[in-house]
């Protein structure tokens, strides 16, 4: 992993914020996916491109946007678990900062987890934590849309 010179935007660090407590709401929203979607799927439709309302109309065209949201969701979640074990592997630490800090249940503060997790210097703390939404945003591809968006890109 290479070393990323610049340091989240606020909407960058939200948008990742969001995604380490998404790995708690997940498997409910994935449950709650498939029940909406189970009595309506539908093989062999594509969701038109162009759609003239922002709602669908047909029975049809809710079943494949169902279904394309659980695939989205199933897909955030295998990858959020991938970082899981791989941050097990390398930096527990980081583990346990993402359970304490982001755990929606525990709503702990940055100076709680400090003295949870017996931080002597709160800046290694927020170096680590740095580190940690610097790996997720790696991963969500976050640092490719802030360079597009530097260089005026889409």
């Amino acid at each position: 992993m290479e070393y990323i010179a610049h340091k989240l935007t606020k909407a960058q660090r939200v948008l990742v914020e969001n995604k380490l407590k998404s790995l708690y709401t997940l498997p409910a929203r994935i449950e709650s996916l498939k029940a909406r979607s189970s009595p309506s799927i539908t093989a062999g439709y594509q969701a038109s491109e162009v759609q003239r309302n922002s709602r669908p109309s047909s029975s049809v065209e809710k079943a494949v946007m169902l279904l394309e949201q659980l695939r989205q969701a199933e897909a955030e979640q295998r990858l959020l678990l991938r970082i899981r074990e791989e941050l097990d592997e390398t930096d527990p630490d980081l583990n346990e900062i993402w359970n304490l800090r982001y755990r929606p249940k525990f709503k702990y503060t940055d100076n709680v987890v400090i003295e949870m997790m017996r931080y002597g210097n709160r800046n290694t703390y927020y170096e680590a934590k740095d580190k940690l939404l610097g790996i997720v945003a790696d991963r969500f591809g976050v640092w490719e849309d802030y360079e597009q968006h530097k260089e005026g890109g889409p």
